[in-house]
C-alpha cells in the first residue's frame, strides 16, 4: 500500500466524517428552534388562557363574560392543537436526526475499514528515524474519528434517539457498537518502546 495515497484518502474520508457530524448537529439545531418556537407558542396561549379565566370570574358585564368564555373554548382547543403539534414536530425531528446518525455511522464504518490496513502498511513501514512521526500522523487519523463518534454518541443520547446503555444503533446498514474501543495507536508506541534502548544507544546526546 503507498502510504501517501492512503493518507490523503484517509484524511478525505474524515472530512465526510466531519461534515456527517455537522449534519447531526445542524439536525439538533433546527430541532431545538422548532422546540423552542412552539413552546413560546403554547406559553403565550396558557398566558391569554389564564387572562380569560380572570376575566370571566372577576367581569361585571355579561358581554364581556361571554368574551371570555368564548376565547377560554378557543384557546383550550388552540392549546390541545399546540401540544398535538409540538410532539409530532419533536418526533418528525428525531426520525430526522436518526436519518443523519445513520449517515454519520456508515461513514464511521468506511473509516474504521480503511484505518486498519493503513495503520497495518505504517507499522510495516516503520523506522526508527520515522517513529515518532508516525504515531504524531497516526494520532491525527484516530483522534477525529474517536471525537466524532463519542460526540454523535452523546447527542443522540440526550435527544433520545438511543436509549442510555444502548449497546447497538441498528440503521440501514450494518449495527454499530455503541461502546466500542476507539481507534489507537499503541502497536507503534509498543514498537517504539522496542526501538527505544537502541534510540538511547546510537541517537542519544553525548554527555
Amino acid at each position: 500500500m503507498n502510504t501517501q495515497t492512503a493518507m490523503k484518502d484517509m484524511q478525505e474520508k474524515i472530512q465526510e466524517l466531519l461534515t456527517a457530524k455537522d449534519a447531526v448537529e445542524t439536525t439538533v439545531d433546527n430541532m431545538e428552534e422548532q422546540k423552542e418556537q412552539g413552546d413560546q407558542s403554547l406559553q403565550e396561549m396558557q398566558e391569554d388562557l389564564q387572562k380569560a379565566q380572570v376575566t370571566k370570574e372577576t367581569a361585571t358585564d355579561v358581554t364581556e363574560v361571554k368574551d371570555a368564555v368564548r376565547s377560554i373554548n378557543q384557546l383550550t382547543e388552540d392549546i390541545e392543537l399546540q401540544e398535538s403539534v409540538n410532539v409530532a414536530m419533536n418526533n418528525k425531528g428525531k426520525k430526522e436526526l436518526f436519518n443523519v446518525a445513520d449517515e454519520f455511522y456508515q461513514v464511521f464504518n468506511q473509516c474504521k475499514l480503511m484505518y486498519k490496513p493503513f495503520y497495518k502498511s505504517v507499522i510495516a513501514e516503520a523506522s526508527i528515524n520515522t517513529i515518532d512521526a508516525d504515531i504524531v500522523k497516526m494520532d491525527e487519523v484516530a483522534k477525529p474519528i474517536n471525537a466524532s463518534f463519542g460526540a454523535v454518541n452523546s447527542i443522540l443520547t440526550d435527544k433520545g434517539v438511543i436509549e442510555r446503555g444502548q449497546n447497538q444503533f441498528k440503521g440501514s446498514n450494518k449495527p454499530v457498537h455503541l461502546k466500542q474501543v476507539g481507534l489507537d495507536t499503541v502497536d507503534l508506541k509498543e514498537l517504539k518502546r522496542a526501538y527505544q534502548p537502541l534510540i538511547n544507544k546510537y541517537f542519544s546526546t553525548v554527555r
